[in-house]
């Protein structure tokens, strides 16, 4: 037994010597699955305004990326299909970003052309190689038309409502561009949201803003631009509530009051509407809040496409000139008749003299009918308009016309994707596309007319007072001012061209706004339209144009740009350093 014990007490330790190396492996093996699942990049995206879109308008996409060991050189790419995926459908490719890719938040404002299709992410290397790829299914996140949003605040104005988180704001003005109104109070909206909201309320938006006593919770110099009072306090009612009030802006109005206390006031902001709401919104009540969604304006987003419509139909056609056609047969005709007089006396040499000038002038001819065959391929009117006011925004219009098929690189503002309008009919044209933060482009078939847009901040770059009779220009913009006039209370005065640096310009032969003829017919068309919606009628503006028109060769053709510039500065705002 004694032997029995010490065999069988040799035999363990042997066992557990060879369980050991096992172990170790077991234990390595367990302890690398998380660094093996850290490896590999994962990839989320959201596309939408709290997630919901609508068709031919932008909206916000953000990509977050995670397990990207380091930061590689590579871009992240947003790729949508239009039309029947069975049969054949046009691609558009957005380029969201492109440099050092690692983990974090990536950003963009993109615009939506067919939710039906699923929206593919893709994160590439320099050499094409796929990192990782997401798709997203818009299908039950789109909206027929605009949707009233409401952040940052607990009330429901319609049942089509979509409620946001303050963080979830975009981070572009145009990624408002689905919004009917906007509802939103409370604290979460930091200054730069605020100057976001107002750049968007400038180019057309609405927002509807509950205070009362949250006010000063959320209170920031670019709100206090925005609302339709000057000097905010808090005051307190008969109940004993506190509203805020304040004094109005020219224009703002009292829409709606409770006992003598002024509930709603509506103001303008450029081209949009400021509702204030005088009460938090846990003091109004059903019927009062009905009352707001009645009276508060909703979002109309300013259109100059007609206006650079208009221009290119006003664009003059670039053709060779007549007087070569009428050279060569005056040519014909000399040649012709002094072959007539010599041929009898100099038989020889007419013969010579008629094979030469037929031959040169079959060449002449024919480099003739070649300069016929469309010198210029492409048309295209660029009307760019900025408002320089407490938010300064930018707004352009492209309009072409393509004589031939062809493929067109158009840029926009940085940043800023342009958005194809919606064709009439997809029989004859493609909405295939390419666009990175510096432009798209985009293919023409022959004869095809087409419009894009595109949205950006605008730096204020040019100031003017008043001095009696006079007025003074710092022009900061680094570039010549063409013409343009100067509106005072509804009276037009014209300006004349004006460099960059200082001028002082005598005010005289003022004439009725509404009548005045600036020499552009795109300004005058501009000022047409939105005198109205902007108040150029009231107040003090300085409206500057810079036109340029030029031809650029364009491999075998060439195409003809007309860049059109309309800046509209209201008095007394102050242009950057």
């Amino acid at each position: 037994m004694r032997e029995g014990s010490e065999e069988t007490g040799s035999i363990r330790p042997r066992r557990r010597a060879r369980r050991l190396p096992v172990g170790i492996v077991v234990s390595l093996f367990l302890l690398s699955l998380p660094i093996l699942g850290s490896a590999s990049p994962a990839l989320w995206a959201e596309i939408g305004l709290g997630g919901y879109v609508v068709r031919w308008n932008y909206a916000p996409v953000r990509v977050s990326l995670s397990g990207i060991d380091r930061p590689i050189d590579g871009e992240i790419r947003l790729v949508q299909l239009i039309g029947n995926p069975a049969e054949d459908p046009a691609e558009v490719d957005h380029v969201l970003y492109a440099g050092k890719i690692s983990d974090r938040r990536y950003e963009a404002t993109v615009p939506i052309y067919d939710p039906l299709n699923r929206v593919r992410i893709e994160v590439r290397d320099v050499g094409g190689g796929l990192i990782a790829s997401d798709e997203v299914d818009l299908r039950l996140k789109r909206r027929i038309g605009p949707f009233p949003a409401v952040c940052g605040i607990r009330i429901s104005p319609s049942e089509d409502a979509v409620f946001i988180d303050p963080s979830e704001l975009p981070r572009d003005w145009w990624g408002f561009d689905p919004v009917k109104r906007l509802w939103i109070g409370g604290p979460g909206a930091a200054d730069e949201g605020w100057t976001t909201i107002g750049s968007w309320v400038t180019a057309g938006g609405s927002v509807v803003i509950f205070t009362g006593s949250d006010f000063y919770r959320f209170d920031t110099p670019a709100l206090r631009r925005l609302i339709p009072i000057v000097d905010p306090c808090l005051a307190t009612g008969p109940d004993g509530t506190e509203y805020l009030t304040g004094v109005l802006r020219p224009g703002a109005r009292i829409a709606v009051e409770r006992d003598g206390i002024p509930l709603l006031i509506i103001g303008g902001c450029g081209a949009g509407a400021v509702s204030l709401v005088a009460l938090r919104p846990d003091q109004v009540s059903e019927a009062e809040l009905a009352a707001i969604v009645t009276r508060a304006p909703t979002s109309r987003s300013l259109d100059a496409a007609p206006v650079a419509e208009e221009v290119l139909r006003e664009t003059r056609v670039d053709r060779p000139s007549f007087l070569a056609a009428l050279f060569l047969v005056a040519a014909v005709l000399a040649g012709f008749l002094w072959f007539a007089r010599r041929i009898d006396t100099r038989p020889r040499t007419g013969t010579v003299v008629l094979l030469l000038l037929t031959a040169g002038l079959t060449v002449a001819s024919g480099l003739y009918i070649n300069r016929t065959k469309q010198p210029v391929w492409l048309y295209a009117i660029k009307l760019e308009l900025s408002i320089e006011d407490a938010f300064g925004i930018k707004v352009g219009w492209y309009a072409l016309y393509a004589n031939e098929a062809g493929s067109a690189g158009l840029a926009g503002d940085r940043g800023s994707y342009l958005i194809q309008s919606a064709l009439l009919s997809l029989a004859a044209a493609t909405y295939a596309a390419e666009s990175e933060p510096e432009g798209t482009r985009i293919d023409l078939l022959p004869q095809e007319r087409r419009d894009l847009a595109y949205y950006g901040r605008a730096t204020p770059s040019i100031a003017f007072a008043f001095d009696g009779d006079s007025a003074t220009i710092d022009n900061r913009s680094g570039e010549p001012i063409d013409g343009g006039l100067i509106a005072v209370g509804g009276v037009a005065y014209p300006l004349p061209p004006i460099p960059p640096g200082q001028a002082r310009i005598p005010l005289t032969d003022g004439r009725d706004l509404r009548l005045y003829e600036s020499g552009y017919p795109a300004l005058d068309l501009v000022v047409r339209r939105f005198e109205g919606r902007l108040g150029l009628d009231r107040g003090e503006w300085l409206i500057a144009v810079r036109s340029e028109e030029r031809v650029e060769p364009d491999e075998e053709s060439a195409r003809k740009v007309r860049d059109l510039r309309i800046r509209l500065i209201r008095g007394g705002y102050d242009a950057g350093p």
